[in-house]
């Protein structure tokens, strides 16, 4: 678990069927005007899970900053003319993005519309092995 998932603090029943956590709450505790969490889990099994059924209380103290980082978007080299040509592929890969976060990463690739190469505004896009190819025709 990233240790932004982690509580900040948990509490644990003191006895076996202790069922401690049986509520959830969610308020200002400790009056910084931002929200805090207390999801609890009573059939949670103490400290070391040493106690069956003692329960537990996570606690998340609210944040005025969101910890996400944006992921990385890597497409492959550069490739400017005279390297792109009239009906020769142009190779996209971005088996080189990630996400800090080590998140699952969904690519859309989006193509400029207003352009033209020997009049002609349209492409070919082939989907191979997870490498998107586009022809310029």
């Amino acid at each position: 678990m990233p240790d932004s998932a982690k509580p900040d603090i948990v509490f644990f029943g003191a006895n076996t069927g202790d069922r401690l956590g049986s509520t959830t709450y969610i308020g200002d505790v400790t009056g910084d005007t931002i929200e805090d969490i207390f999801l609890g889990a009573p059939n949670g099994d103490g400290l070391a899970e040493l106690r069956q059924n003692s329960g537990e209380v996570y606690t998340v103290f609210g944040s005025p900053t969101l910890e996400n980082k944006p992921p990385v978007a890597d497409a492959g080299p550069d490739q400017p003319p005279p390297t792109v040509c009239v009906g020769k592929p142009v190779q996209l890969n971005g088996s080189k993005s990630s996400d800090p976060e080590k998140g699952l990463l969904l690519f859309q690739w989006e193509f400029i519309q207003d352009f033209r190469v020997a009049d002609s505004p349209k492409q070919c896009l082939e989907l191979l092995d997870g490498v998107c190819r586009s022809t310029v025709a």
